[in-house]
């Protein structure tokens, strides 16, 4: 793996931070992002090689972020940032709910196209790698506007990696199950250990990720158990499947 610039959003925390000590190695300048000014200066001091820390809260405004990638111009871009909300939509706050589709949806395509774009117009080949998530496969009741959310993640990561992939960039979905960070914590506060079947480890994630990076595959479902699971819903009436999800989501509410 050599890139020249990598560049990861929700860097300083789960599935970003690991990626972030993990290429830090991998490319000539790593610039990442988060909201904790002081977990970003941590990694700065930390890390090896040339490290750019910028603070930016995707929820209030991406855009600085849009100008960063016209600037460095990464060939390597990992939009890493989201957050989910386990319940009945209508029971959270409006502004969380749009919010959620602005950070996992409005800023991954902006950040998307306007990497894809950049690099074209400096003749780069280069890879955006959107972190989605194996849950967009489904419906899924009392979890809603995430896994909406993530279907649009991968679905248009799938077309725009085939719009670009002429022009030597290649957009690819990762789609990672539940995984051992502080993910359900913020998905659902009340609960302090969520217990979820075929959780998997940020560092297992991150290999899984690294290793899509490198063979280019265009969308990656982590684990076979998610594998089986979404290839046996096809044959599930949906009426069923929902009650089935949101039952098995009932304990970590």
């Amino acid at each position: 793996m050599n890139f020249n610039t990598i560049f990861i959003t929700g860097a300083t925390s789960g599935i970003g931070e690991a990626l972030a000590k993990r290429l830090a190695a991998h490319g000539k300048k790593l610039i990442i992002t988060g909201r904790n000014e002081a977990k970003l200066k941590e990694l700065k001091s930390s890390l090896p090689g040339e490290i750019i820390p910028i603070v930016c809260a995707i929820e209030e405004d991406y855009k600085p972020l849009l100008d960063v990638i016209k600037n460095e111009a990464p060939d390597l871009i990992i939009n890493n940032a989201g957050y989910g909300l386990y319940g009945n939509a209508i029971d959270h706050d409006l502004n969380q709910e749009t919010s959620m589709v602005r950070v996992n949806c409005e800023a991954v395509l902006a950040l998307t196209l306007q990497g894809a774009k950049t690099l074209r117009e400096r003749s780069k080949q280069g890879t955006i790698l959107n972190v989605s998530s194996a849950g967009g496969f489904n419906p899924f009741p009392t979890f809603a506007t995430y896994v909406a959310s993530k279907a649009f993640v991968t679905s248009v990561s799938t077309s725009l990696d085939e719009e670009m992939e002429d022009w030597g960039v290649r957009v690819l979905a990762a789609c990672p199950g539940v995984i051992k960070t502080d993910f359900s914590r913020r998905a659902s506060p009340s609960k302090k250990n969520n217990r979820r079947p075929f959780t998997m480890t940020v560092d297992y994630a991150v290999d899984r990720i690294i290793k899509q990076i490198e063979t280019g595959k265009r969308v990656e479902i982590f684990d076979w158990h998610y594998k089986l699971l979404i290839f046996l819903s096809k044959f599930i009436p949906d009426s069923i499947l929902c009650k089935m999800l949101k039952s098995q989501l009932k304990k970590d509410i």
